[in-house]
């Protein structure tokens, strides 16, 4: 008679004692956390976060890159130098953390673990705990009567229990590749892990003895059970990252957003770089850097060959909404206003629920609303941000060339079989997301360079990668959501027309933003150099929107553009008008084109402006001085404006009185 084989238990190969803890405060998510030592040999249980995860999406990329050769020089040298070197007296590394995920077969993370459940038994030395999530990983911890009663909530119930936090044990059922289970994936100290691993392949005797910390984490609660009310375990972790990397050693700004679950920027770009990935492929994301590792760079357009940056669109944001009036136009825009029911953001000082946050970008919202947010987002901004950057005929038509010249590229080399297919593959890596460049790259890299950098001159104007002017353009957007909002038309109609207004502002028999033009000049441009300031980014968008008078559209929206144009032009002028005097007040002494009789005036009559002042009740439009200003640059002012009513072919303006807003961006 045979028997009936039972199902082969889960194999927790990976057995580790060490403190326990529990870090919760103020009804925050619980994280469980285990410190304890690896052994040199241990690290191979340990995974890369780019070990997982495998398929080719944006989640995936943004997994943070780990530089070698900065792991291999720097950290290496630091913890054994090479024979024969001096090396430094003390060293020591703070703790790997160390997170556990579960994984299917084909690598990918889990958003939950499996329902946990809990045994109260006992072992030789008395009564214990175990929670086990099957297949994933076991804890047990021990009872002590003297310590406070900790709650754990399994899938099974919630079990109140006394334990040591001095000593606990933990298996993971570490897999293989390919096999459903679990890793032990770094989540900050990848550099850290890649340099030890380093050493141990190559240079073992050095480390012969090393004793490594480690800070094993992970959220006891995201289990299947609790998918409603619990946040998915990636989640957890991501928002880990970021909070340890901000606080304790700065990485590239780009993943600090990307990474980041907890503020409404973060979703905008990252749905927007999924966007691109998902509808221009790999060649499209390569256009927009989201992975750069200097972070003063990544508040820039950095590279030569790209169209904008991730930096650059969440700092638009939130100089354009971090307002209270701003707060609101962008719920305005993402439509909460008709799905306020759907939201919870907190009480104010009355124990009154608040409509919204009352600042961009939104931090710390609960985590039961980011579905719906992103789902708000994907409907309302993301088609904008792609209508920007991709609809633009300038941008579009760069695109498309980027990409054929890589394919064309590629195809030349396989023909000619010169043996240079890998290092061109290495070249095209760096280009689209930003791989590290070997030295045998280097000549193929500034050929491709060159090329790119001659075809995106071709393509697209150069003032339309300026941050400056891209920072206007999202401006410009937001100000025709606000116009639309209030006079009931589609808010999705305003990047439409925004694409239009930039396209026109280039056009050859316009060329809006051509630096020779006088009324830019002391506003926009001082000679050729932009002025990086809040005031000439505004300048900019009254620019952009000026374009609304020559828009065909319905007469509604023909209507609402129109008002909108004269009045921002009307706007562009004051301010014109201001700048020029400041300037000309600032420089008139070293302006050697004014008759020096002229100057000695000037001069003169500055002393005594401010008694002047005085006589006229603090009027200082009457004071001799700026009598004479207003005489000196009136000619200036009168032929810029008719440079500018030429460019616009129109003299139909609205006055307001200027604003002052000379800040640097």
């Amino acid at each position: 008679m045979s028997r009936r084989p039972a199902a082969a238990p889960h194999r927790y190969e990976f057995k580790k004692e060490g403190a326990f803890g529990v870090f919760k405060t103020n009804g925050s998510v619980p994280i469980e956390y285990f410190m304890t030592s690896f052994k040199v040999d241990d690290l191979t249980f340990l995974s890369y976060a780019k070990d997982v995860n495998t398929d080719l999406n944006f989640d995936y990329l943004i997994q943070r890159d780990i530089d070698e050769d900065r792991a291999r020089a720097e950290i290496s040298q630091y913890l054994a130098a090479k024979e024969g070197e001096a090396q430094k007296e003390i060293v020591f590394l703070p703790p790997l953390l160390v997170a556990v995920v579960g994984v299917d077969q084909n690598n990918r993370l889990e958003d939950y673990y499996p329902d946990s459940k809990f045994e109260d038994t006992s072992d030789n030395m008395g009564p214990i705990y175990v929670r086990e999530w099957p297949g994933i990983q076991r804890v047990t911890n021990y009872k002590v009567e003297q310590e406070e009663a900790r709650v754990f909530s399994c899938g099974d119930d919630d079990h109140n229990v006394s334990i040591s936090i001095d000593s606990a044990k933990i298996e993971v059922n570490v897999t293989r590749d390919n096999v459903k289970g679990a890793k032990l994936v770094v989540i900050d100290g990848q550099h850290r892990l890649f340099a030890l691993n380093f050493l141990r392949v190559e240079h073992r005797h050095l480390i012969e003895g090393l004793t490594i910390p480690i800070c094993i984490v992970y959220p006891p609660n995201s289990i299947g059970k609790h998918n409603e009310d619990q946040p998915k375990v990636p989640d957890v972790l991501r928002n880990l990252f970021v909070d340890v990397n901000s606080t304790v050693e700065r990485v590239s700004g780009h993943f600090l957003t990307l990474l980041s679950e907890q503020t409404l920027g973060s979703i905008i770009c990252r749905e927007f770089c999924k966007k691109v990935l998902d509808t221009k492929g790999i060649e499209g994301l390569g256009l927009v850097e989201w992975n750069t590792k200097k972070h003063k760079e990544s508040l820039e357009i950095s590279r030569e060959h790209t169209l904008t940056s991730i930096g650059v669109i969440n700092s638009s944001f939130e100089e354009c909404f971090k307002t209270k009036g701003g707060v609101k136009l962008l719920a305005a825009i993402l439509g909460l206003d008709k799905r306020a029911a759907d939201f919870d953001f907190g009480t104010d000082e009355y124990e009154e629920q608040l409509s919204s946050p009352e600042y961009f970008p939104w931090r710390d919202f609960l985590s039961r609303h980011r579905e719906q947010l992103v789902t708000l987002v994907n409907q309302n901004i993301t088609p904008a941000l792609m209508d920007l950057f991709f609809g633009v005929s300038y941008f579009e038509s760069y695109y498309e060339k980027f990409g054929d010249y890589f394919t064309q590229k590629e195809e030349i080399i396989k023909r000619d079989r010169t043996g240079e297919h890998r290092i061109f593959l290495a070249v095209k890596d760096h280009f689209l997301l930003n791989g590290l460049l070997g030295k045998g790259a280097y000549s193929m890299h500034s050929d491709v360079r060159t090329d790119l950098t001659n075809i995106i001159g071709e393509e697209i104007p150069g003032f339309a990668r300026k941050v400056i002017f891209q920072k206007a353009m999202i401006e410009a957007w937001s100000i025709l959501c606000s116009k639309f909002i209030a006079h009931n038309i589609p808010v999705q109609r305003a990047s439409h027309y925004v694409k239009k207004f930039v396209e026109h502002s280039f056009a050859s028999n316009s060329d809006l933003f051509d630096e020779r033009h006088l009324y830019l000049q002391d506003t926009i441009y001082s000679g050729s150099r932009i002025k990086v300031t809040r005031s000439a980014k505004r300048q900019i968008v009254r620019l952009l929107l000026s374009n609304g008078e020559h828009t065909i559209c319905d007469d509604k929206e023909k209507e609402v553009l129109s008002d909108l144009a004269k009045a921002e032009v009307g706007s562009f002028i004051n301010q014109m008008r201001e700048d020029k005097r400041k300037v000309f007040e600032k420089s008139y002494k070293t302006n050697f084109s004014i008759a020096a009789v002229e100057r000695d005036r000037l001069y003169v009559a500055e002393l005594g402006k401010s008694s002047e002042m005085k006589k006229h009740g603090g009027d200082s439009s009457k004071t001799t001085f700026d009598t004479l200003v207003a005489d000196l640059i009136n000619e200036d002012l009168t032929d810029s404006f008719n440079d500018l009513a030429r460019t616009l072919n129109s003299r139909d303006f609205i006055y307001s009185d200027g604003e002052e807003l000379e800040d640097e961006l």
